[in-house]
């Protein structure tokens, strides 16, 4: 539960928190949505500049 607190906060990466809790990462990500940890570190606003972004690329 550590591990999954210190990556919902943005402290440790995905990677780290697998390690400190002793399973492999994709284990640790499918525990994310368990329990209800967002797995994407992006916030709403970066979200939404990425999907315009690549909207006007594709209009080019």
């Amino acid at each position: 539960m550590a591990a999954l607190k210190m990556f919902e906060c943005g402290r440790i990466s995905g990677g780290m928190a697998a390690e400190l809790a002793g399973v492999p990462r994709a284990k640790f990500l499918a525990l994310c949505g368990q329990h209800g940890v967002s797995v994407f570190q992006q916030t709403a606003d970066e979200l939404a500049a990425d999907v315009k972004a690549i909207a006007d690329a594709r209009h080019r």
